[in-house]
């Protein structure tokens, strides 16, 4: 048959403990290491707690630590041996089972008894019930307090929980009037009802199921806990049933999160509206459907600006992105390195070589027309400055020119562009050679050449070297 597990915390009301429990003190370094961070712990001999459950399994699990001493299982009638929880290995182990027993289905009582005056502690036990046909699947309904099938009576004396936001759904229902009674209509097998403990809780509350007796237990804890198991039932009949809840004093008030209803096919359970309903087959978690109450119009419009903020932002940094890629690939983009045969400078003789006098060249102002275009040309006179880089401008990079052949004759003071194919520059434009502090011209591309400087041979030229266009690039190679 299915079967499904119920977890009982250290803190639960169903678990009874003789006076000499306490506890887990928040200070020890082991807390963090326990369910939910608490547990429950004696260091008397005969202390003892016990469980009131109805299944076939139970596990208790605690801890098995340095100061812990031995102790012994009960369940119903029957006694087990007695196990050390001491642990000689000098380090604590946590989540361990201290006793475990798997016994024929039905109501039971655990009994777990320490046997020295050394510590026992306990931090969960978990029992397993079964219930419908064999293969056949568990349906878990979960109900919030805020469903229709909860009923508060009367209105006034019921009041939202202390600290909901702790709750399931973040809503609860409390009351500490003798008076007021709380109801709730289910269908099905079992039945676990749940809510919060700690130093306000109730002294004393009474559950009761139909007409069966009533269980009177205590949810005052020293410390707060939302979400206990605050009340089970099984071995239900098919059919409707009514969960009755009400304070018995008014020290301390009883708070209501939610209930699950445990049930199948053959029992008449189905997926109907409900706040959560989950599938269990043979134990393992199935098929689950979603709350079927309506979601908080706000929620729904928190969500909607949030996605809208969302995608808006990630608009923007796709944007940015693209535009700053853009940026880093423009000031990344190398120089066009060019390389031409530089036409040597000289003074002619008698003429100074200062800043405010232009140097002259050796070669020619004309320029072959079936491959040049106008370029312009910035300079530093190597006489001048013997040895030092000689830095030029080149306007029109990239079109291939090849000097004409020059004879000695055909020397120039000036360097001039042609006006008739000056199409680009000033008519006065012109190969500038008065000052070593170089600039780069409009449009033009900065390179840097290091010539060594031409001697000096009279009144003959030095003639250039032969020049080879190369092709797809924006530059000539000198050959």
């Amino acid at each position: 048959m299915p079967s499904f597990t119920t977890v009982v915390e250290d803190s639960s009301p169903l678990i009874n403990y003789s006076s000499g429990w306490t506890p887990g003190s928040p200070s020890d370094d082991g807390t963090v290491f326990y369910s939910q961070s608490s547990f429950m712990n004696t260091d008397k001999q005969g202390e003892q707690l016990t469980l009131k459950y109805q299944g076939t399994s139970v596990t208790v699990v605690g801890a098995k630590r340095g100061n812990h001493g031995i102790y012994h299982a009960q369940i119903d009638s029957t006694a087990y041996p007695s196990v050390s929880g001491q642990n000689n290995l000098n380090q604590d182990t946590f989540n361990y089972t201290l006793f475990t027993k798997q016994i024929e289905y039905g109501d039971h009582i655990l009994t777990l008894i320490n046997d020295e005056n050394k510590y026992l502690d306990i931090d969960y036990i978990a029992f397993d019930t079964t219930i419908g046909e064999p293969e056949e699947p568990i349906i878990i309904k979960s109900y919030q307090d805020l469903h229709p099938t909860f009923t508060y009576s009367p209105p006034n004396s019921w009041v939202a929980a202390d600290q909901a936001s702790w709750f399931s759904g973040s809503s609860g229902h409390q009351s500490s009037d003798p008076a007021a009674r709380a109801q709730f209509t289910f269908s099905g097998a079992a039945v676990a009802l749940y809510g919060s403990v700690g130093p306000n809780g109730s002294t004393a509350f009474s559950v009761q199921v139909d007409n069966l007796s009533a269980s009177v237990l205590s949810a005052r804890r020293s410390q707060f806990r939302p979400q206990q198991l605050l009340f089970w039932a099984g071995n239900l009949t098919s059919g409707n049933h009514t969960l009755y809840i009400q304070p018995q004093t008014t020290l301390g008030a009883i708070s209501i999160d939610y209930a699950n209803v445990y049930t199948t096919h053959s029992l008449g359970g189905s997926f109907d509206n409900v706040d959560v309903v989950t599938q269990i087959k043979e134990g393992n978690l199935g098929i689950s459907t979603s709350d079927s109450s309506n979601i908080p119009t706000s929620i729904i419009v928190a969500l909607g600006i949030t996605s809208a903020i969302a995608i808006i932002s990630i608009f923007c940094l796709i944007t940015l992105l693209r535009k700053y890629r853009h940026i880093i690939h423009f000031r990344r983009k190398p120089l066009t390195k060019v390389r031409p045969f530089l036409p040597h400078l000289r003074t002619q003789p008698g003429q100074s070589t200062t800043n405010d006098s232009p140097a002259t060249s050796i070669y020619p102002t004309t320029h072959n027309s079936a491959f040049g275009q106008p370029y312009f040309l910035q300079y530093m006179d190597p006489q001048s400055s013997i040895g030092t880089p000689v830095h030029f401008d080149l306007a029109r990079a990239g079109h291939p020119f090849s000097p004409p052949d020059l004879l000695p004759h055909q020397r120039a003071s000036s360097y001039e562009l042609d006006p008739s194919r000056n199409n680009h520059f000033p008519q006065d434009s012109k190969i500038l050679g008065l000052s070593r502090s170089l600039t780069s011209l409009r449009d033009g591309v900065a390179v840097t050449s290091s010539v060594p400087p031409v001697p000096h041979r009279g009144n003959g030229a030095v003639p250039p070297p032969q020049y080879t266009p190369v092709s797809g690039r924006p530059y000539l190679e000198a050959s």
